[in-house]
């Protein structure tokens, strides 16, 4: 592992969302992104927070080294090999986030300092009901960013032009 000096731009990575939220009337803004690892966790609209490590221990500053913490992304190659092991990514968003600020360089990607989501894919046969894919793309605007529906193969497709 490595560590990046900050750079001018953000890298762009890959990753998976879970949602968190039901769709309900008068209420599209009940809908977020939350992290995988971190259950629970909302990443929260209109700005990106520093990484914290939740450890007894903490790390001085995330990421740190020999822990897990700091925002995760993968590069398109680890990102693609995974997703098609899994052939479904039932129930999840995908997508492409900026990270920035103190950056690792790790096994399939990167843990970053600071991370935003950039482009959300929502799977159109991930296994929702289709009038809630709708609701779920509307609700996604508060992030400021493009929420696209597509199937999982082919954003798996976008994400291997990008290897």
């Amino acid at each position: 592992m490595n560590v990046l000096p900050d750079a001018a731009v953000p890298i762009v990575a890959w990753r998976m969302w879970l949602i968190w939220g039901v769709p309900q009337q008068g209420g599209p803004d009940l809908i977020h992104i939350g992290s995988m690892p971190r259950p629970g966790y909302i990443w929260p609209p209109d700005r990106a927070e520093r990484a914290t490590c939740s450890r007894p221990e903490a790390c001085e500053a995330a990421p740190g080294w020999g822990c897990t913490c700091g925002y995760h992304g993968m590069t398109a190659d680890a990102f693609v090999r995974t997703m098609r092991k899994r052939q479904s990514a039932r129930f999840a968003v995908l997508g492409t986030v900026s990270l920035w600020g103190r950056t690792i360089v790790c096994e399939r990607g990167w843990r970053a300092e600071y991370a935003y989501p950039q482009e959300l894919f929502l799977p159109a046969d991930a296994g929702w009901e289709s009038n809630l894919l709708d609701s779920y793309q509307e609700s996604f605007r508060v992030y400021g960013v493009c929420a696209n529906i597509m199937r999982f193969d082919a954003v798996i497709d976008r994400a291997a032009k990008e290897r």
